[in-house]
């Protein structure tokens, strides 16, 4: 019996094969899709599940509110994790710093044997306290992680480091300088971490180095808060139970910090890299909300192969018709009909599925290429992934094939054998409400998609109040930093270069916060204020607008240590207009200072991050302290300028390799997350509306069967192409136009709420809705009008004699 529905399937299979080819071509593309996205997912959600003892770890992050400035960091000080082994020790294991100086590279050179130094400059390097490799599972290749990071001046790196600086040779007891200034032992050999880490370590150095260079010890400063610092709780604690003491824990220590609003919590590790958008961030996390969306429109293109799949087949019926009244006349029972049918359509969608699972194979190493992520060809052939593809086969097949069934065994045989047609208006509004849901969903995803552009564009141009064109940015360190002034001269020597300036970070990436007493507020009492500490001729090179006042002046030597500048929004917040800002005094660690200017606000972070209080400092000693060299150029032959700038960099720093970077660049990379969100919903998108197109084609193409009778007469009598054209068309459009009407305010609600996660966005347009709605309807005529053209330039006199 079995054998005899599985001759059947494969034989209506072939038979009608136009029907066989859109149905298991839209359901292959839907699962295809449905895969790729299940694997993208999975992929973030396994993030930190490698360690042993993921479950047990928590990071400690800080929350600063005080006078309107709302600092959520995910760092803390030195003292904070030793601190709370020492005080609770019935809930705390083990603590573990990581800390890198908040540098975003590290020049690292290795001398071999024959005099020959390979230098790298290292961007994934952290220093980390010995008992790292007890709380996290970073699996040792060579060395012992007891003792691995014991000693000061003791480093492990990964397998493919060791590669890169030793080749085939041990790594073990080879020594690598950092910044021609400290020496480091290979101790150890681990391997490369997962790409399902929001850890990035290349090399991993003891901290107890640190507190070497740092006369003997750890900064004892709780205000200061420059390591990551991760807990493990002993078995059978509850995360709640140290949460409940943090308020007991900041009264006791953080005696600097009385007065203002300080909370400590701990955030899961599992959790830090979908769910934390943290100021000083190790590196820039993904975010929950895409995968909500796109395991949402991964369903969406799966559901509407599924409707594809119904719409079909019960619009291809009356082909079938014949064979279910005999059945039944001889005997056959409803549900053995339905069993049939069902059985049928989970066939078809296991044959989808293969095809599938092929397309997967085929293009992962592109689907890796454009997410960046690293899953192995053949991943879904292992047995957990096998059995998951046996079940959404299973699933697929019911889902598409269960109403199907249940319509086609419901048919009546006196009916179907007294007249040729059995598509009452049952089915056909069942037809008809299917193609709306479909293009709704379809025009949604058009619209959201629309929007996701056009917010990613609006975030790379939009205005956010200094200049970040043609400044190029070199990290100013080790020789360099030595001869940062002559260097300055130098490059200011070139015509081609306008201005050169210092300062502590790149400016719109990050900035830090520090304590300054305000005039009119508690006298004597610190607020930490968003800061940025720079050189002269800062504002001039980002075009800044100063609205009151004056900038830096080299007219005012003093400026250096007795001025700074407010933004806009601290002299609001503060009460002030902006010329009464001028003169106020602000005192800071470094002495007494008074604000001489009010520039206009811009974004020292990203778009993601509201407008906020904002100071800019000077240097005492730029020479010491800036980081960030920014060379604003006023040329478009960028060539000759970093020619010019590497020959004078070679000479000021000759053993480093020239590295530089442009600011717009830098910051688009703080929307990537958004671009290649907006990538696949594109492509989503795009998929979906092929799949809608192959469901229009094949309902077009019954349709136009239906009636190839009538359109021969209609012919005869004289209809135009056109008329026939919009007989076949008129009820589709009808459909679509209906639609729309049900995507718009669901869509408007949806990309409201996303671009609320934003401090400036666009605003959305009725206009967009509207060349949506075109889009769909073309789409929509171009289908149908095609079929309806073939159908209608068929010689009237075959038409006549149709069936």
């Amino acid at each position: 019996m079995r054998r005899h529905y599985l001759v059947i399937v494969f034989r209506n299979i072939i038979k009608y094969w136009n029907y066989s080819v859109i149905n298991i071509g839209g359901l292959a593309i839907g699962l295809a899709s449905f895969i790729f996205i299940i694997l993208y997912i999975h992929d973030e959600l396994i993030y930190d599940n490698f360690h042993k003892n993921s479950d047990r770890i928590y990071r400690v992050n800080r929350l600063y509110n005080s006078n309107d400035v709302d600092e959520d960091a995910a760092t803390c000080s030195f003292p904070c994790g030793p601190t709370l082994v020492f005080d609770y020790p019935d809930i705390v294991q083990e603590s573990v710093r990581f800390f890198n100086g908040f540098r975003p590279k590290w020049f690292f050179e290795y001398q071999k044997s024959d005099d020959k130094v390979i230098r790298f400059y290292e961007k994934d390097f952290m220093l980390a306290d010995s008992n790292v490799f007890k709380v996290f599972s970073f699996p040792f290749i060579e060395g012992d992680p007891k003792t691995a990071l014991n000693r000061p001046g003791t480093i492990v790196i990964t397998e493919s480091t060791a590669k890169r600086y030793f080749g085939d040779d041990p790594a073990i007891g080879k020594t690598l300088r950092v910044e021609e200034q400290i020496s480091f032992e290979v101790t150890g050999v681990m391997k490369d971490l997962p790409s399902q880490s929001h850890f990035r370590i290349d090399m991993l150095g003891s901290l107890n180095t640190f507190r070497q260079l740092n006369r003997g010890q750890f900064p004892q400063t709780w205000i200061w808060n420059p390591c990551w610092t991760y807990v493990l709780l002993k078995k059978s604690v509850n995360p709640k139970q140290l949460d409940e003491r943090f308020a007991e824990f900041y009264q006791n220590h953080y005696t600097d910090l009385k007065d203002a609003d300080v909370t400590l919590y701990l955030q899961p590790l599992k959790d830090i890299h979908l769910q934390s958008q943290h100021v000083y961030e190790m590196h820039a996390n993904s975010n929950i909300i895409y995968v909500y969306v796109l395991s949402a429109v991964s369903f969406i293109v799966l559901i509407m192969a599924c409707i594809n799949f119904m719409n079909l087949s019960t619009a291809s019926s009356s082909g079938r018709a014949k064979e279910i009244s005999m059945k039944k006349v001889f005997g056959g029972f409803k549900s053995q009909l339905t069993r049939q049918f069902l059985g049928e359509a989970v066939i078809q969608s296991f044959l989808a599925l293969i095809i599938a699972i092929l397309i997967v194979e085929l293009l992962l190493n592109k689907f890796d290429q454009f997410t960046g992520k690293a899953i192995t060809p053949g991943f879904l052939l292992n047995p957990g992934p096998v059995l998951v593809m046996l079940l959404l086969g299973i699933i697929v097949g019911v889902i598409a094939g269960v109403y199907p069934a249940f319509f086609l065994s419901a048919l009546k045989p006196l009916r179907i054998l007294k007249g040729p047609q059995i598509n009452g208006k049952s089915s056909a509004l069942a037809r008809k409400i299917l193609v709306v849901v479909q293009y709704a969903i379809s025009i949604s995803l058009i619209i959201g998609t629309i929007i996701i552009f056009l917010q990613l564009n609006y975030l790379r141009n939009a205005e956010i109040g200094f200049n970040k064109d043609q400044i190029i940015l070199i990290e100013n360190y080790g020789q360099l930093r030595n001869n940062y002034r002559s260097f300055k001269e130098e490059l200011l020597q070139n015509h081609a270069v306008k201005y050169v300036t210092g300062m502590e970070d790149v400016l719109g990436v990050n900035h830090n916060t520090r304590p300054y007493e305000i005039e009119g507020l508690t006298p004597g009492q610190q607020f930490y204020i968003p800061a940025f500490m720079v050189d002269w001729d800062f504002i001039e090179t980002f075009d800044i607008d100063v609205v009151e006042g004056r900038s830096f002046s080299r007219d005012f030597p003093s400026d250096t240590i007795e001025a700074v500048m407010i933004n806009e929004t601290m002299a609001r917040d503060l009460g002030w207009s902006d010329k009464e800002a001028i003169g106020k005094k602000i005192r800071s660690n470094t002495g007494e200072e008074h604000v001489i200017g009010v520039f206009k606000d811009f974004y020292a972070m990203s778009l993601h991050r509201p407008m906020n209080k904002f100071i800019i400092d000077m240097f005492r000693r730029p020479e010491v302290f800036a980081n960030i060299v920014a060379i604003k150029v006023n040329s478009k032959n960028y060539k000759n300028v970093i020619d010019y700038i590497e020959k004078s960099w070679n000479k000021f720093a000759p053993t480093r390799p020239f590295n530089y970077y442009f600011l717009d660049q830098q910051l688009d990379g703080l929307y990537k997350d958004e671009a290649k969100f907006g990538q696949f919903t594109l492509l989503l998108t795009i998929l979906a509306i092929i799949i809608a197109s192959l469901g229009l084609i094949g309902l077009t193409s019954f349709l136009a069967e239906q009636r190839t009778k009538e359109i021969g007469i209609r012919r005869v009598l004289g209809a135009s192409f056109g008329k026939i054209i919009m007989l076949i068309s008129k009820e589709f459009l009808i459909l679509i136009l209906l639609a729309n009407l049900i995507a718009w305010p669901v869509t408007y609600i949806a990309v409201n709420n996303w671009l609320s996660n934003y401090a400036k966005h666009i605003n959305v347009s009725w206009l967009l809705f509207a060349l949506s709605a075109i889009i769909a309807l073309m789409l929509a005529m171009l289908i149908t009008g095609y079929k309806a053209l073939r159908i209608s330039m068929i010689n009237p006199a075959k038409t006549v004699r149709y069936e």
